[in-house]
């Protein structure tokens, strides 16, 4: 299934400051079948996003979302991964809206210096008859977004 990430993050920041990057998910349909298979459901929704050396985490909250199932989104930091879960589970054929979520970071790096917004992965489980299918997307090195770290004006 086709699905949209759209990112706004500033153009430039200073160094050692502290801004917004937000990730927006476009809206996408829970497939109904896989492989011919029909769908059960769909659970744990996982996007890795691969912070910028040149970028220091201090936080991260969600929007609302909706058909998103009955467990509760949840961002955070693992190593130098933006971990995005929505746990579901999905119903097959709904409209999913995923939440937006706001990352608070810090410009960390040298100035001159950029930081990048990509996937690492996407991964879900698809539950067909009474196996759960767990599989893992890798995009490709797609850049949503680039901050370019400048010095404090004069």
């Amino acid at each position: 299934q086709p699905a949209t990430v759209n990112v706004n993050t500033p153009s430039t920041v200073v160094q050692g400051s502290t801004f917004e990057m937000i990730v927006a998910p476009g809206p996408f349909v829970i497939p109904t079948d896989v492989s011919g298979y029909a769908l059960a459901a769909m659970s744990d929704i996982t996007i890795r996003f691969p912070l910028s050396p040149n970028l220091t985490w201090v936080d991260g909250v969600m929007s609302a979302s909706t058909n998103t199932g009955t467990g509760y989104p949840s961002i955070s930091f693992d190593g130098t991964d933006v971990v995005y879960k929505v746990p579901g589970p999905f119903t097959p054929g709904a409209t999913v809206q995923m939440p937006l979520v706001k990352l608070q970071v810090t410009a960390s790096g040298p100035v001159g210096s950029s930081a990048e917004v990509k996937m690492r992965s996407l991964s879900a489980t698809a539950s067909v008859a009474i196996l759960g299918v767990p599989s893992v997307c890798t995009p490709p090195n797609q850049v949503f977004g680039t901050t370019t770290i400048t010095g404090a004006a004069t």
